[in-house]
């Protein structure tokens, strides 16, 4: 198991900078991977770029795996914590995906808490992330006050 992370540790480096073989390098690992696990993990070191590359392996691994519940609230949480410039138009984007329910606490917390932690795009100097907060709390303070009080404070105080 410590091998794998290492791998995976080391790819996600080679993969933010971002170069043209370290890319194919982690387009590969994720077309050759023998489970969920492995593919996974290449599919996080290919979000770290906007692109093409990251938006078809995105789909790929949502069409592969969109049946588990658990596998696709990871799916969400890997784009809501993505440190790419202006993150926050890609997960209001996600709002509106066939997987993706406000009224689901899990899925809410995957989407919205794993943007909250983004100190990148969270905290940007725009303002837009607050912004986005503030849109989504009135939301959910409509359908379920408890969870929104609950997570309101875990995303702005941790």
């Amino acid at each position: 198991m410590a091998r794998r992370a290492l791998k995976n540790t080391c790819l996600a480096y080679l993969a933010s900078l971002n170069e043209p073989d370290f890319v194919e390098l982690a387009l590969h690992e994720y077309k050759s991977a023998i489970n969920m696990t492995e593919q996974f993990a290449a599919l996080a070191a290919l979000s770290q770029n906007p692109g093409q590359v990251r938006d078809d392996a995105l789909l790929d691994f949502y069409n592969k795996w969109q049946h588990e519940y658990l596998v696709v609230s990871k799916w969400f949480a890997l784009q809501a914590t993505s440190e790419i410039p202006g993150n926050v138009a890609n997960v209001q984007k996600l709002l509106s995906h066939p997987a993706f329910d406000l009224r689901n606490p899990n899925k809410v917390y995957s989407l919205i808490g794993g943007f909250c932690g983004s100190p990148v795009n969270f905290h940007t100097k725009d303002g837009s992330g607050y912004k986005f907060l503030g849109e989504i709390v009135l939301q959910l303070d409509k359908i379920n006050p408890q969870v929104n009080a609950k997570y309101l404070f875990s995303w702005v105080f941790t």
